[in-house]
């Protein structure tokens, strides 16, 4: 196989690893840890109700106190409201203004929407054209081939009355990309 296909290969498939056979051992153990505090919480948080509780005891652990309607806040405070024991909201407070968060949040989908569109240009429709460009007519010849295979019997003939059946193999090199020699 030549480099230009290896290489086409490699960009093109899959090559999954398990995250979990990259992990050194530091962060093999924050994963456990984070694990087992998962598995508590959600042995600890059966119904909703438990689990909002479960959350709130895990937030005032870590600085949140409860919201009360009209509190002075401040940047970095960090606070909770639970809805009817089972809705949890915890919020920190930031530095910026709403209209300053609201113009990032805007900014940042007119990127994310213009990434899409690019993906859908550069990505969707070439893989598109390439479909209806090519794989229909290699359907149809496979199709052909099939159906005259069914048909032939014998390579070098056969009686009267015999039957025979014929199997192609055919070993072909890897397909690669169409170069055409203008010189010619």
């Amino acid at each position: 196989m030549s480099e230009e296909m290896k290489a086409l290969r490699e960009q093109l498939l899959r090559n999954d690893k398990n995250g979990y056979d990259t992990l050194d051992e530091a962060q093999l153990a924050e994963m456990e840890a984070y694990c087992a505090d998962y598995k508590a919480f959600l042995n600890a948080g059966k119904t909703e109700r438990l689990s909002a509780r479960a959350a709130i005891a895990a937030a005032e652990e870590r600085g949140f106190v409860q919201y009360k309607r009209g509190m002075a806040l401040k940047a970095g405070d960090k606070v909770y409201t639970c809805n009817r024991g089972k809705g949890l909201m915890l919020a920190v407070i930031g530095k910026e203004s709403l209209a300053e968060g609201a113009a990032a949040l805007q900014s940042g989908a007119e990127t994310l929407r213009d990434g899409m569109e690019e993906f859908q240009a550069d990505g969707i429709e070439k893989l598109c054209s390439l479909y209806r460009d090519n794989i229909p007519a290699l359907i149809d010849r496979l199709t052909a081939l099939r159906d005259l295979a069914k048909d032939y019997g014998s390579f070098s003939g056969m009686p009267d009355g015999a039957e025979g059946h014929v199997k192609f193999l055919i070993r072909t090199e890897g397909i690669g990309t169409d170069t055409t020699d203008e010189s010619k």
